[in-house]
Order: C-alpha cells, then sequence, then structure tokens
C-alpha cells in the first residue's frame, strides 16, 4: 500500500471513529472542479480526487473544516474566505499532528492553496 494511502486511511480512520463523520473517498456526485466537500448536516466528507498525494491534501484540508466547524459550532457561519482561512490553518496543523510533514511540505501545503490564498489575501486587504 502506497504511503499516501496508508496516510489517508489513518485519518479517514480517526475522523469516523473520533468525530463520527463518515468520508467517502470517491464521490462521483461532486462537480468535477471540486477535489473535497464536507456536508455538516449529513456528518459526510466527499472527496473526488484521484492522485494519492492530492487526496491527501484535500482530506486534510476538510478535516481543517471539521476542526474549525467543531471549535466555532456556536457562532454565525463566516464569510468563506474565513472558512477557508481555517481549513488552511487547522489543515496544517493536522499534517504537522499526524506526523504527515514526510508526505506534504510546507511549499506543497501552499501550492494546494494558491487560489484559497490569493482570496483571503484579497479579503483581508
Amino acid at each position: 500500500m502506497c504511503k499516501y494511502t496508508k496516510a489517508i486511511e489513518k485519518l479517514i480512520n480517526i475522523i469516523e471513529s473520533k468525530y463520527n463523520f463518515k468520508v467517502i473517498k470517491y464521490c462521483f456526485d461532486l462537480p468535477e472542479n471540486i477535489v473535497g466537500r464536507i456536508d455538516y448536516q449529513k456528518q459526510l466528507i466527499m472527496l473526488n480526487e484521484p492522485i494519492a498525494k492530492e487526496a491527501l491534501m484535500t482530506l486534510c484540508h476538510e478535516f481543517g473544516h471539521l476542526i474549525s466547524y467543531i471549535k466555532y459550532s456556536d457562532r454565525e457561519q463566516p464569510p468563506k474566505p474565513e472558512r477557508e482561512r481555517w481549513a488552511y490553518l487547522y489543515g496544517w496543523e493536522i499534517i504537522c499532528r499526524y506526523n504527515l510533514k514526510n508526505l506534504i511540505s510546507k511549499q506543497d501545503w501552499r501550492e494546494h492553496h494558491k487560489d484559497e490564498i490569493k482570496e483571503i489575501r484579497e479579503y483581508y486587504n
């Protein structure tokens, strides 16, 4: 089994057992330009990314959304750039916490989020 696949399975196990969210690795119902999405009502994370390394980064990003949702569930839903900022920050924290930096470098993480980073910068400036 590929090291990325092992990491994905590890995170899925954590998400499903600790947070009671189901993860669908290949959700073909997503639009083709969407590689991941979280549905809080259905307690579901959906992925649609065939490249293992990219799928791992997408899963970390969606896991970041889940963590921020849990931490800030008592607040009104913030604007999209702020939600993406939290997913970016908590996603990186997940990478560090579960020792995945040997698979995903900080540069990989930034590159994976270049569009979100641009949107976040524009929102806060």
